[in-house]
């Protein structure tokens, strides 16, 4: 839930939101497919924050609710998931709903202990475990670039910085990828993205109505990311 500090804050908050609806006019029907999609995958989620995470250290389920919703609708064809873990669920699940569309999804990760715990997660699901790969490897393959989605969630604050300092860098985007990165409530990481992003034409969308949960966290959400 969204607690605002004005009045002025209140009406940021609408404007922000009528931009969103028009860039993406799915959105508007978000609160009753919440719902539906919240009761799809709750006990999903339940069982990794209880067997593999933990609630402060997975995606919140805000967060993996808008992604689910976001892929329904814009069905992207290759994803990029920065931070294995709860994403790599939601991502391979909607690869194996589109089948027999094909659909590419890598999923990175500096740690090798989680890259195996989503292995494990995935092989219980009966979802593809493939494609995933250290964040040193996925530097190393030049040919990993264009994705349709990138969603950035990698390791500590220094490492988030560092990867998205390399990911504008070595053309992983393209003009027509979006770029979703998770909390961004840490005002550090906030200036981080400001500064990198300034020397870029890009369009920011506030989708912080969407993701924020209890712990204060959310997503913001990039397009049309060019120098």
């Amino acid at each position: 839930m969204i607690y605002f500090d004005s009045f002025s804050d209140v009406v940021d908050s609408l404007i922000h939101q009528y931009k969103l609806t028009r860039s993406f006019p799915f959105l508007k029907n978000y609160n009753s497919r919440f719902s539906a999609v919240s009761y799809e995958i709750q006990q999903t989620y339940s069982d990794y924050v209880t067997n593999i995470s933990s609630v402060d250290m997975a995606v919140s389920i805000e967060s993996a609710i808008f992604l689910k919703i976001f892929l329904e609708h814009l069905q992207p064809k290759s994803i990029l998931d920065l931070g294995s873990g709860f994403s790599s669920y939601i991502f391979r699940q909607y690869a194996k709903d589109s089948l027999p569309r094909e659909i590419t999804v890598v999923s990175v990760d500096d740690s090798a202990e989680w890259i195996a715990r989503t292995e494990q997660f995935l092989t219980e699901k009966q979802l593809d475990a493939g494609n995933l790969i250290s964040w040193d490897e996925f530097t190393r393959q030049k040919s990993l670039t264009g994705f349709d989605i990138i969603f950035h969630d990698l390791g500590s604050m220094e490492t988030r910085m560092i990867a998205l300092k390399w990911i504008l860098e070595n053309k992983v985007l393209t003009k027509d990828s979006l770029l979703i990165l998770d909390d961004v409530h840490k005002k550090e990481y906030q200036h981080f993205i400001e500064t990198e992003l300034a020397t870029y034409r890009h369009q920011r969308h506030d989708i912080k109505n969407l993701t924020s949960d209890g712990l204060l966290r959310y997503a913001m959400l990039f397009s049309n990311i060019e120098k």
